[in-house]
């Protein structure tokens, strides 16, 4: 397993640069799973810690983007445990691959038309805006991956669960 990620945040400032410390990004595969857990909130509150530790440790600005992409990426990869488990288990997964693929096509056109929206929002330029509009951007998409995720594990309980 790769080490973490370090990145080292500098404020430049027309006297001083100051240094604000290495900061140890951690990727999906550093959090454990949905299913190890006893509740959605549960598993949102195994990483909410982390986030906020991140915003707080990275120095603002383009420091604190990757600190905004980390859920969707979480919600990203338990869409992808539960899709792959419900392929396993359906007979016929032909509607499924269309469902997901047509689910995969509504999202990105709804990222487009959200990066539209914002790059209209977010005229300014600059390494504050750009986080803010990072934070805007996951706080409209990541609950879309949630939901699909959330109705993926779903249907992969009921086909194992007894009728």
């Amino acid at each position: 397993m790769k080490a973490p990620l370090k990145r080292r945040l500098w404020l430049a400032t027309p006297a001083f640069l100051f240094f604000f410390a290495a900061f140890d990004y951690k990727t999906p595969k550093d959090f454990k799973t949905l299913e190890n857990f006893k509740s959605v909130e549960a598993f949102e509150a195994s990483y909410a810690e982390y986030v906020q530790d991140c915003f707080d440790n990275t120095g603002g600005g383009t420091g604190g983007i990757r600190c905004t992409q980390l859920e969707y990426e979480l919600w990203d990869r338990e869409m992808n445990i539960y899709y792959k488990r419900l392929l396993a288990k359906v007979s016929d997964p032909t509607a499924l691959k269309e469902s997901q693929r047509l689910w995969i096509q509504m999202r990105d056109k709804t990222i487009e038309v959200n990066s539209a929206l914002l790059d209209r929002r977010y005229q300014e330029q600059g390494t504050m805006y750009a986080l803010m509009r990072a934070g805007d951007a996951a706080r409209i998409i990541t609950p879309l991956v949630k939901q699909r995720a959330l109705m993926l594990r779903d249907m992969v309980v009921l086909l194992n669960e007894a009728p």
